[in-house]
């Protein structure tokens, strides 16, 4: 079974940078593999790429749109077992990096080292879709996939869905993340690892409130409105204030002190959120995501800053965020449910 590593490993040790391409709609069927090898500091030292004979008579259509991978080309590829034997030399005992890895790359290698040589693949992985999501939560559902971050970053990608120019692109998403996590402060450096550690942890259950709905326990979802209302007098307070503004959340956040270092690198680093600086103690946030606001609430609480609401008035936008998201859910899935259940006309016909 592989073990997951931190974003750190790779740039100790070196790597290597994993890619599959397969076709779709059947299992374990690659049509491309390739593994680029690179050093500590990113420089590219070696590299292994072959098509691969599928187990189908063709490549669909879709996925000749996709990757540029037609049937012709497929069809004197070396098989599989060929193709594996030289893709584990290659690889050896490196750490793999790549983009969704555990989930669509690792599992075909490693059922094919399981039927050829009996034994499971055990190196160690890093997984770039985690740590993107980790490191740059703002981004949103939907960007990040290899392409979408590629232009966030600017990273200049030659081609998409051919395994040799994915590992490359993957290469360069692993430096610029492992520069992102490098530049963390230490308090928000160990809580990013302390969230990898336990990202597999059985979720915490959910307990009913008085009233009897259903109330979660995780922490990852801000009680804005327990917090206490700011009276003058605390060194250490942060004041928050929450509103809503053409359909967006803002936020201000007032330091009584001056404003933590660690909190500046944070909101510098988090731009799309608009913040501005009114005033040497005050920040402003014109459009905020919940998961931004959730880190700088713990980096905050970590700096040794004490929370308080900057009046009495309930904000109720995060709980309403998050009942929307469940409630458009249970809308798509009772909307599926009516279309697959056939009507009573249909199931009693006419006699």
């Amino acid at each position: 079974m592989n073990r997951e590593a931190d974003i750190f490993l790779p740039a100790e040790k070196g790597y290597v940078v994993l890619d599959v391409e397969s076709q779709g709609y059947v299992r374990f069927c690659p049509i491309e593999i390739s593994a680029v090898r690179f050093a500590p500091d990113g420089q590219c030292l070696d590299a292994y790429s072959s098509l691969v004979r599928p187990r189908v008579a063709r490549v669909s259509r879709y996925v000749s749109d996709l990757t540029g991978i037609t049937t012709d080309m497929v069809r004197r590829a070396p098989l599989p077992r060929e193709v594996i034997g030289s893709l584990r030399d290659f690889i050896g005992d490196s750490v793999i990096v790549g983009h969704a890895v555990a989930e669509n790359d690792l599992p075909i290698i490693d059922h094919f080292c399981q039927e050829l040589y009996h034994a499971r693949l055990e190196n160690v992985y890093v997984d770039t879709f985690y740590w993107a999501q980790a490191l740059f939560p703002a981004l949103g559902t939907g960007h990040y996939n290899l392409k979408a971050l590629a232009e966030h970053f600017v990273i200049d990608a030659q081609t998409f869905h051919r395994a040799e120019a994915d590992c490359r692109t993957t290469a360069r998403l692993y430096q610029i993340l492992h520069d992102a996590a490098q530049r963390l402060p230490d308090a928000e450096r160990i809580q990013v690892l302390h969230d990898f550690a336990h990202k597999n942890d059985p979720k915490k259950p959910i307990r009913k409130s008085a009233k009897g709905t259903a109330k979660k326990t995780s922490g990852n979802v801000i009680d804005y409105n327990s917090l206490p209302v700011f009276e003058a007098g605390d060194e250490k307070a942060a004041v928050i204030h929450l509103w809503h503004a053409r359909k967006q959340i803002c936020a201000e956040v007032r330091f009584a002190g001056s404003v933590p270092d660690a909190a500046d690198k944070f909101m510098d680093r988090h731009r799309e959120c608009l913040w501005q600086a009114y005033l040497p103690n005050l920040r402003v946030a014109d459009n905020i995501s919940l998961p931004v606001l959730t880190q700088l609430w713990k980096i905050l609480r970590a700096q040794g800053c004490r929370l308080y609401r900057r009046s009495d008035v309930r904000f109720e936008g995060l709980e309403a965020h998050e009942a929307k998201k469940e409630g458009a859910a249970k809308n798509r899935s009772c909307r599926r449910k009516r279309k697959t259940e056939p009507s009573i006309a249909a199931c009693t016909g006419s006699d």
